[in-house]
């Protein structure tokens, strides 16, 4: 079991996507929290113990990754929680790479290097 910094929270549309994510991560220690969208999301870190590190898609209903990170970065609380972009939108990535303090991976994922790149932001 991992410590109580190893919180991430994942917000994906996709509910196939977003359970591939919470079996992976919980297999591997991780404590989760799940959104829907992005203002799921701002909610889920208004109520609760705020997370290591978000897991991110772009393409979503209610509040796309692009706003999330948006209205993320000019709340103070939350501007300097990691994200990791995931997405399947290749045409997205210029704008991605463009973006400070992300990292970002396409879809499909790589499963080793998703892993290790997560483990980067949460050392044990």
């Amino acid at each position: 079991m991992r410590d109580a910094n190893s919180h991430i929270l994942i917000v994906e549309d996709d509910q196939a996507i977003r359970e591939s994510l919470l079996w992976v991560l919980e297999g591997e220690g991780y404590l989760l929290a799940l959104a829907n969208n992005g203002q799921e999301a701002l909610d889920c870190l208004a109520k609760r113990k705020l997370p290591a590190l978000i897991l991110l898609d772009i393409m979503m209903p209610v509040m796309d990754g692009f706003e999330f990170l948006e209205k993320q970065q000019a709340n103070p609380s939350i501007a300097d929680i990691p994200v990791i972009i995931l997405t399947a939108d290749k045409y997205a990535v210029n704008k991605i790479k463009n973006l400070k303090k992300n990292s970002f991976m396409c879809k499909p994922l790589n499963l080793n290097i998703f892993l290790d790149l997560v483990k980067n932001y949460i050392q044990h």
